[in-house]
């Protein structure tokens, strides 16, 4: 058994499917494959594409060889390669009431985190980055003001367990980092912490995205009334993923060829060119 991903790894979904995989122990193993798709096999017109691997020409796709399984979702790909391998992070599925939990926490993490914070990105990063198109601030405002109402959901769940599907790690919380991560990385969601990377545009020229910093104000958020930070079991279950050795090793990968680019890679920008 082989299972064979194909993607980049400068992929928000390729990230996903791989932070997993590592999480599940399976990277590094002969067990699984990542194979580099090069982005003009997405974005270009090109005779020949298989569509039967991937209907909407997105990555990632993903393949295991022993049954000739093919799949082009990543969530889905992360919850088969879990129930093949019948790893830790995702619930036994002979247990209604975890099922169900866990099932909560993926409705939770497509409907109220990950869609807003991928509009987010694409309006502060992508937009201005990739395509010189100037952030629309009245939706960035209004992204931001959603993801903070959500975020006191996030808040509540947290205050009474370690992680959202229950008190173990599974999937689903994973799920939430790789496009949390860039917003995070250049100051875009502050309740996650302070920007740690700037960004220079496609073109070569300085981006003009201001990174909050503690240093002139602009972050942290503005202390609760008792003095404390707002969504503290948020920030601490952010923290906490950030600190496993899966999401480090492959976050590290990410930041290292973002750091030794010019700027972030147009495809990234492209929303056509992701798998969900």
């Amino acid at each position: 058994m082989v299972f064979v991903l194909y993607g980049n790894i400068m992929a928000t979904h390729t990230r996903l499917v791989y932070i997993c995989a590592q999480e599940m122990g399976l990277v590094g193993t002969p067990a699984f494959e990542l194979r580099n798709v090069d982005w003009s096999e997405i974005l270009y017109p090109k005779d020949g594409f298989d569509y039967d691997k991937s209907p909407f020409k997105r990555i990632p796709w993903f393949e295991d060889t022993e049954n000739g399984v093919r799949l082009f979702e990543s969530r889905a790909i992360v919850k088969y390669m879990a129930m093949k391998i019948n790893s830790p992070p995702i619930p036994r599925y002979d247990d209604p009431v975890d099922v169900a939990n866990f099932e909560v926490a993926c409705s939770l993490e497509l409907g109220d985190f990950t869609t807003y914070t991928k509009m987010l990105l694409y309006e502060l990063v992508h937009g201005s980055m990739a395509h010189q198109k100037p952030t629309d601030e009245h939706l960035a405002k209004s992204y931001r003001e959603t993801l903070t109402r959500n975020f006191e959901g996030y808040e509540r769940i947290l205050s009474k367990q370690r992680y959202l599907a229950g008190d173990k790690l599974s999937v689903v919380d994973l799920f939430h980092i790789p496009s949390a991560l860039w917003l995070a990385m250049v100051g875009g969601i502050p309740a996650l912490g302070e920007g740690t990377l700037p960004f220079t545009k496609s073109d070569g020229s300085d981006g003009t995205l201001p990174i909050p910093k503690s240093a002139d104000r602009t972050w942290p958020l503005p202390q609760t009334a008792d003095g404390t930070l707002p969504f503290p079991h948020l920030r601490e279950w952010w923290n906490s993923l950030m600190e496993l050795e899966s999401v480090r090793k492959v976050n590290g990968q990410f930041i290292e060829i973002m750091q030794n680019m010019r700027g972030p890679h147009r495809a990234e920008g492209h929303g056509e060119e992701e798998a969900k």
